[in-house]
């Protein structure tokens, strides 16, 4: 054999290397959980118990949160600050039999003081006056025929345009409607009047974009923001939406029992926020009967919420305009009017909702579930809707004392022995017609970790290793290792299993320095067998017991599962809502975003006891999709941490979590996605013999040069595509109570796999890709994609991960350890891991798994798999 190079004395495969095991490894450990209680507005106050004080000037109303309770909500039409925002006949252009009169005066009897709130005289209502002999057909015609009105189911008298506003009143303006039917209670007319208000609503861009057509963002000339509601005789009513120049129902409302109607007063308030208005009125909402429409079953019961409004209904914007946007607000700034029957006189009022200055609003006490520090901070996020002009604020008392706590940093901190404590907000507003609204109230307190340092334990001969590398679930990693160890320094082993522990290769036989960790984890089994006795012949001397093997030399088989397995344990404390981000970022529009996925990532990790040094995690500026509905990211207490960081790196980014053990000072959680073009190898696996030079054994070291080495076997093979056509559809946002759901669909093809369109054929069966022509769909189903680009996006992932054919390699060849140049965390060469790219016989190959496995130090030998890039 003389004259080949790579053989000598030493003929190993992977020279100077040693595997050891360590026992008890350096750790950040959490010490006590963070935890977090999260109270939506329904939530609020809902315990409270006596003692705590009173909420004031508040009102709860269902999907729009606490604000401030409307003057109007009380109906002391005397007040001087109730009848400020009625609509006089000045605010208005009348027609001619239309005029008001006053129906308050203040008592001017002796001995009677009336208060200095109380008015003269006021309570403005507009009356029909008709001359006598005079025609009742009075009309504002022209106004009704530049703005008609919706076309009614039934419309036994014509209704006149009695009364057009002189200007135009801000978007998302609050009116309260009081009327009175002059007739007797066996009276029951079709229609008695229609209120309009509102105009077009300034809203979001709206955009329809596809990775199928080109994206397109289409102007709306029209989004809605314009409203009617007519008032019938029988104690209900209806609600319409004005898009374009047509006229949508929105919802039904009822305002009084049906023989209830004629001889009273009846009054109707109309609050909004963003999203949502409320219809106050003086009796509930119908319960929906078998059979009932869409519209009933929609309509809102009465909430349970103490300080709730008796009886409310929500209604949301319709999204009938194509596209359809979402709308800034819920109503636009326009000319309120209003039409009456034309045989009928009823007595109207139109006023502006107005508001108190201000407003407390106290939460029921929460309980701290461990014993804290005197001065631990007290952190609170109160997610507020507040229109120009108004505010919230919030102080924290002792539930013991009711008094304020002390602050530091700008936090509220603990008192020393209490663990109850509760939440006071102050509702205030500046503009008597705005409110601001108080959705939830959230309140955490952080945890607490500690570093615990250890001497790792290490000894024994390592007689075989075989481990698993991880997939794209980090939990799937593990290994089983054989050792023998006849002087019993690995005498930890026999004590107890759940070590922290890790197998490491030396690489340089004179540097023990010089190592890489092949697999981190815990020792989750250990069957051990003793192999010492009594004998008192050997290095011990006569009658004495041998010094080796130890009388406790065993041999261990130990299981280990990875770090990730070890944080399976880990779950939640904390009620946290994701949909909104904590450093407040928001849209142009002011509407806070929700979290950015890899904060939600570093969030889960650090909660589940990972230290943030040990986190590496890039900024990314992908979010969560939300439709802005309640509960839709909300971390619930007893959550698996580990399952939701899993989650959300795979569905949301398309990477993937991994411990990493050859990266920081002491391993690192990582969050990599999969590896793109243009691919720069970590390794080159040969087949053939190596070329040019002296002749050379393939299985040397370095025969086929720097990060190469041989393959002993391989395999190849194709796998077909799941599919050649994903769907991807969702029941998307709802619309309001008669409208339905809105749909999101995507769809995608390969047409190289079948003829989408035989017409015009793209089916080719020489590629990979082929079917034989058949049509083999994805139907995929999801209720929480809100939107079009969580659906697109779901959809492409789905067709790239379904619908093209891949082509695969298994083989096997020795244990690499490569060093990514790229790396900046790298601290250690490491084994080959998931999307690693290396090239095989000149084609470049994504590994899929490493599977190590060996007996000898001079012989470690993995099983891979990979996925061959086609070009």
């Amino acid at each position: 054999m003389a004259g080949y190079e790579g053989i000598g004395s030493d003929s190993a495969i992977t020279p100077d290397r040693k595997t050891r095991i360590e026992i008890g490894l350096t750790e950040a450990v959490l010490n006590r959980p963070p935890w977090s209680v999260l109270r939506r507005a329904d939530q609020i106050g809902r315990v409270l118990s006596s003692g705590y004080g009173n909420s004031i000037n508040v009102l709860y109303l269902p999907k729009m949160g606490w604000g401030l309770k409307p003057l109007q909500y009380s109906n002391f039409v005397e007040k001087t600050a109730q009848q400020a925002g009625t609509l006089r006949a000045s605010n208005w252009t009348l027609a001619p039999h239309i005029a008001e009169k006053p129906h308050h005066k203040a008592a001017s009897l002796t001995g009677v003081t009336v208060g200095a709130d109380v008015a003269a005289t006021g309570d403005y209502f507009l009356h029909k006056l008709p001359v006598t002999g005079a025609t009742y057909n009075q009309s504002l015609t022209a106004d009704a025929s530049a703005y008609p009105a919706p076309t009614l189911a039934s419309n036994d008298v014509p209704m006149d345009r009695v009364a057009v506003a002189n200007s135009n009143y801000d978007e998302n303006q609050g009116f309260v409607l009081r009327f009175q039917v002059p007739a007797t209670q066996v009276a029951g007319s079709d229609n008695l009047l229609t209120y309009y208000w509102g105009g077009p609503a300034a809203a979001h861009t709206a955009s329809s974009a596809s990775f199928i057509a080109s994206a397109s963002s289409p102007t709306v000339s029209n989004p809605g923001g314009a409203y009617a509601m007519t008032i019938k005789g029988n104690g209900t009513g209806e609600i319409f939406e004005r898009v374009g120049n047509v006229w949508h129902k929105l919802s039904e409302i009822t305002y009084s029992a049906a023989n209830q109607v004629a001889g009273k007063f009846h009054q109707i308030i109309l609050s909004f926020s963003k999203k949502h208005a409320a219809v106050i009125t003086s009796v509930a909402a119908p319960a929906p009967q078998g059979g009932a429409s869409l519209i009933q079953s929609r309509l809102q019961p009465v909430p349970a919420a103490p300080g709730a409004a008796a009886h409310v209904q929500i209604l949301r914007p319709s999204k009938l305009a194509t596209p359809a946007p979402a709308k800034k607000t819920f109503s636009g700034p326009g000319a309120p009017r209003l039409d009456m029957r034309r045989d009928q006189r009823v007595l109207v009022q139109v006023s502006e909702t107005r508001y108190p200055a201000s407003g407390t609003l106290i939460d029921a006490p929460f309980v701290i579930p461990f014993p804290v520090a005197a001065g631990t901070a007290i952190n609170v996020s109160v997610k507020v809707d507040t229109p120009t002009g108004t505010s919230v604020t919030y102080v924290v008392k002792d539930a013991t004392t009711k008094a304020t706590c002390s602050m530091s940093g700008g936090k509220y901190v603990t008192n020393a022995g209490q663990q109850s404590y509760y939440v006071e907000m102050t509702l205030s507003t500046s503009d008597p017609k705005r409110t601001p609204f108080v959705k939830s109230c959230e309140v955490w307190v952080e945890g607490t970790r500690s570093v615990i340092s250890n001497t790792p334990v290490t000894g024994g001969k390592i007689l075989d290793v075989s481990i698993m590398s991880a997939d794209s679930d980090p939990r799937s990693e593990s290994a089983s290792i054989t050792i023998t160890d006849p002087t019993d320094a690995l005498s930890i082993l026999r004590g107890r299993v759940g070590h922290r522990a890790r197998i490491v290769t030396q690489y340089s036989a004179a540097d023990p320095s010089l190592y890489s960790v092949l697999m981190e984890g815990e020792i989750a089994r250990n069957p051990h067998e003793r192999k010492g006795n009594l004998k008192t012949e050997g290095f011990g001397g006569l009658g004495s017991p041998r010094l080796y093997p130890s009388f406790n030399w065993h041999q261990h088989d130990c299981s280990m599962v990875s770090v990730a397995a070890r944080l399976a344990d880990a779950v939640s404390f904390q009620m946290r809502d994701l949909s909104r981000a904590e450093d407040g970022a928001a849209d142009a529009d002011g509407n806070t975003l929700p979290w950015l996925i890899t904060d939600i990532l570093r969030f889960l990790l650090e909660e589940a006891g990972v230290h943030p040094n040990d986190i590496d995690i890039p900024d990314l500026p992908i979010r969560a999709f939300t439709s802005g509905e309640e509960d839709e990211y909300l971390l619930q207490p007893t959550a698996s941490l580990i399952d939701l960081a899993i989650h959300f790196a795979r569905n949301y980014l398309g990477g993937y979590l991994i411990y990493d053990a050859n990266a920081g000072t002491r391993g690192m959680w990582r969050l990599l996605r999969p590896a793109q073009p243009p691919y720069t190898p970590l390794w080159t696996f040969k087949t053939g013999a190596p070329a040019g030079g002296v002749p050379r054994i393939v299985t040397a070291p370095n025969a086929h040069g720097a990060n190469s080495s041989f393959v002993e076997n391989y395999v190849k093979y194709w796998k077909k595509p799941e599919a050649n056509y994903v769907m991807v559809t969702s029941t998307g946002e709802l619309l309001p109570n008669d409208g339905g759901p809105t749909g999101v669909c995507q769809f995608a093809y390969n047409g190289k796999s079948f003829d989408f369109n035989p017409s015009v054929p793209t089916a080719d069966p020489n590629h990979p890709d082929y079917t034989d022509g058949r049509f083999i769909p994805i139907v995929y189903y999801d209720p929480t994609l809100t939107t079009q680009a969580a659906c697109d996006w779901v959809c492409r992932a789905l067709y790239k991960a379904s619908c093209e054919a891949q082509k695969w390699i298994q083989f096997r060849a020795p244990l690499a350890l490569v060093t990514n140049p790229s790396d900046t965390h790298q601290t250690h060469p490491r084994p080959l891991r998931l999307y690693d790219a290396v090239e095989f016989d000149g084609e470049t190959v994504l590994i899929q798994s490493c599977n190590i496995d060996y007996t000898s130090d001079r012989m470690q030998m993995a099983h891979y798999e990979g996925l061959v890039v086609l070009t």
